[in-house]
């Protein structure tokens, strides 16, 4: 099989239309990339050239935004000269 070199851009734009298409449905889209690749691999004996590049969480949210609290749960945005220099 033949690698494509846009292969990770593909699946961004993928996972970013997946999320639009969420939404219109009124469901939530969580990504995240923090677990065990390689276990992942050996458990659904994912074949070689493939990996397992990210995962996506959707559905719907148990309870209000409001009463979800953790890190990366804040719904305040920082002011533009937190986030950009010139």
């Amino acid at each position: 099989m033949e690698y494509s070199e846009f292969a990770h851009y593909d699946l961004g734009q993928a996972v970013a239309h997946m999320t639009f298409q969420a939404h219109a449905m009124g469901l939530a889209v969580h990504q995240f990339r923090a677990f065990d690749r390689q276990r992942l691999a050996d458990d659904f004996r994912v074949p070689s050239p493939w990996e397992i590049t990210s995962m996506a969480a959707i559905g719907v949210p148990v309870g209000a935004r409001e009463t979800h609290t953790g890190t990366g749960t804040s719904r305040e945005r920082r002011s533009i000269r937190d986030v950009v220099w010139c």
